[in-house]
């Protein structure tokens, strides 16, 4: 009996305990991998973005350089060049009717539409009442004797056409002879030409550039070799051929004939100079030509390179200097 109580009392106390609840065993997963996956991706993503980036700015500035291209050329094409020739046939017969000034009321008339029908549309050259129409208070006459085309400068935004005239200024029995320069500003439009305002006279300038050029040869020792002697008996053969035969002939002593055909003959060679180069001899030399009918002299500087070929002589280039 004492053992069923104890036995009861045993189970109601473990009745009583609280079971303790039994704790979850949590299994973190691997995410490395994922991880890693993740940048790859960034990494190829910010790769493809760069390369993409610069393969636009490539192809954008090479459009952009194909565009400039095009648009220059036509700026270029558009542009228009300036015919010095067509400009001086029209303009020079401004100058004429502008220098030359009659005393004389239909002949001032005359001169004043004439100039007008050159210059440009505007206002101030339209009008009957410009001076250089009515030439107020003047007497006597002026007369162009000579023109001709001097120069021709480009401005910002027009030509200068400088002319050479010399006039006379008549008044009663007294006469003065003129050299002046004529500056004529011009505009160009799809080949025609205007006068844009007001020609002016200066003083004709000198052209003179006194310009140093360095002689070729100066510092090559000269050859004075066993062949000088027949080398230039060479060269004063050519030039009689030069002068006397025709192309055809000289085609056998020349790699590019050429001929005076008879128009000149020789005469002599001036301050010959013979110099070995390699497998060439250079020849510079002053031949004197002359007319065949008034025996009036013609000089030209020339150079010959000269090549020898079994024993023969073969001039392979002619220069004018």
């Amino acid at each position: 009996m004492d053992k069923e109580k104890t036995s009861n009392r045993f189970k109601e106390r473990l009745k009583r305990v609280k079971k303790q609840p039994k704790e979850k065993t949590v299994v973190r997963k691997d995410r490395s991998r994922l991880i890693a996956t993740c940048l790859w991706l960034l990494l190829i993503t910010i790769l493809f973005v760069s390369v993409l980036g610069t393969w636009l700015s490539l192809n954008t500035r090479s459009s952009l350089n194909e565009t400039n291209q095009v648009v220059e050329a036509k700026q270029a094409e558009d542009e228009e060049t300036f015919n010095v020739i067509s400009a001086d046939e029209y303009i020079s017969n401004f100058v004429r009717a502008f220098v030359n000034v009659q005393d004389d009321d239909a002949a001032l008339e005359e001169r004043a539409e004439t100039l007008r029908n050159y210059f440009v549309y505007t206002q101030e050259f339209q009008d009957e009442s410009n001076v250089m129409y009515t030439m107020p208070d003047f007497e006597g006459d002026r007369t162009l004797n000579r023109v001709n085309l001097f120069n021709v400068v480009e401005e910002d935004d027009h030509y200068l056409m400088q002319y050479k005239v010399n006039l006379t200024n008549r008044f009663k029995k007294e006469e003065i002879d003129q050299e002046l320069l004529l500056n004529v500003p011009v505009l160009m439009e799809n080949e025609k030409y205007s006068v844009k305002s007001a020609p002016y006279f200066t003083e004709v300038y000198s052209l003179n550039g006194n310009i140093e050029v360095e002689e070729g040869h100066q510092t090559i020792e000269e050859y004075n070799g066993a062949e000088k002697e027949n080398i230039l008996a060479f060269v004063a053969n050519f030039f009689e051929k030069y002068t006397t035969e025709d192309m055809e002939e000289m085609g056998y002593i020349m790699n590019d004939p050429s001929s005076l055909n008879g128009a000149f003959v020789f005469d002599e060679l001036q301050e010959t100079k013979v110099i070995a180069e390699q497998e060439t001899f250079i020849v510079v030399t002053k031949v004197m030509f002359r007319d065949a009918l008034t025996n009036i002299p013609h000089v030209n500087e020339v150079e010959l390179v000269i090549r020898k070929n079994n024993n023969n002589y073969f001039v392979e280039e002619l220069t004018y200097h």
